[in-house]
């Protein structure tokens, strides 16, 4: 005969059932959770993707857009946002409120939150058991662009010498009140450039663009005035502004010491090339091609301030004096 098996009493049983169903709520819950969860990482990547590319595409205003710098760069982050996709219950494209648009002029730089919130915020599936029916998501980028060929409003001509040499050389870029000849001493009154936060003529605009640069390009053959008077203040206020923004702020030293940036450190600057006053016809100075400098000293005072640096080689040969605008994102 068989041994008789004792019966599972009821009770447990149903305590069984009860464990495996609580254990199998949990479990979804978990997958619900994880489904979401995914979706919502999905969404902010498509999110960052169109602010990126919307920052990138607002950057790229300040290249040519004038006065109406602000509203290009908004026009061209929005419009770009949209030609990307991202979650709310399916992909559908991004739009981005003006007000999430950020365009500061001064320093080149486009701000964008691109949004999946209230209204539009993305559709959750399993979460909706627990109330949560939607996920508020966004995702920031800033883009900067540097404008045009960033030059210097300063006249380089080779004195000493016929020609510029790379080297540890100190080359008189401006001279000292009194020292010019008939009265020019090497500033430069560039002409009026679309999208240049300088603004006019005149000292300001001149101590900006030492400050700054000036945003845009100017080809070989352009004969180019100068500005009136020795501009003594504003030429030291400008270069001490670089100075102050360098992490080496050495004077006195050749540009193969230097240990902040080599190619975008503030005490780097790119100078028209220019013939002397007054050849060819031109009452000011002639550009011929672009140089790079690194400026050695910060100016005297008065009749001492002339502007010293060292020459570390030509941007093209003449007549081949394209922009240099980029742009790249920040954050």
């Amino acid at each position: 005969m068989r041994p008789c098996q004792p019966e599972t009493p009821r009770s447990q049983r149903g305590v069984s059932l009860i464990w495996m169903t609580l254990f199998l709520l949990v479990m979804l819950m978990f997958i619900a959770l994880g489904i979401d969860m995914a979706k919502l990482m999905v969404t902010r990547s498509q999110l960052q993707n169109a602010a990126d590319a919307a920052a990138l595409a607002g950057a790229t205003a300040f290249q040519s857009a004038g006065a109406a710098v602000e509203d290009s760069a908004r026009a061209r982050a929005i419009e770009t946002a949209s030609f990307n996709k991202a979650f709310e219950n399916a992909p559908t494209p991004v739009v981005v409120d003006p007000i999430d648009v950020t365009v500061d002029v001064d320093s080149q730089t486009v701000k964008v939150t691109a949004r999946r919130e209230g209204g539009t915020a993305m559709v959750a599936h399993f979460l909706q058991v627990i109330g949560m029916k939607r996920l508020d998501v966004r995702a920031t980028a800033t883009a900067k662009a540097q404008g045009g060929c960033d030059l210097w409003p300063v006249a380089g001509r080779p004195d000493p010498g016929p020609e510029f040499v790379v080297g540890c050389t100190e080359y008189i870029l401006k001279y000292g009140g009194g020292s010019g000849t008939q009265g020019s001493y090497g500033p430069l009154d560039l002409p009026d450039c679309a999208g240049d936060p300088c603004g006019n003529g005149g000292a300001n605009r001149y101590r900006c663009e030492l400050q700054n640069g000036y945003h845009c390009c100017i080809d070989s053959g352009t004969c180019i005035p100068s500005e009136q008077g020795a501009m003594s203040g504003p030429t030291v206020q400008g270069i001490e502004y670089r100075f102050n923004l360098d992490s080496d702020k050495r004077e006195g030293i050749c540009y193969t010491q230097y240990t902040g940036d080599p190619d975008a450190g503030p005490r780097i600057v790119w100078v028209p090339i220019t013939t002397a006053l007054g050849a060819n016809g031109c009452s000011g100075y002639i550009v011929l091609r672009y140089g790079k400098f690194f400026l050695t000293r910060i100016p005297g005072q008065g009749n001492k301030d002339f502007i010293y640096a060292n020459f570390m080689g030509y941007e093209s040969a003449a007549g081949m004096l394209s922009g240099n605008f980029k742009v790249w994102l920040v954050k």
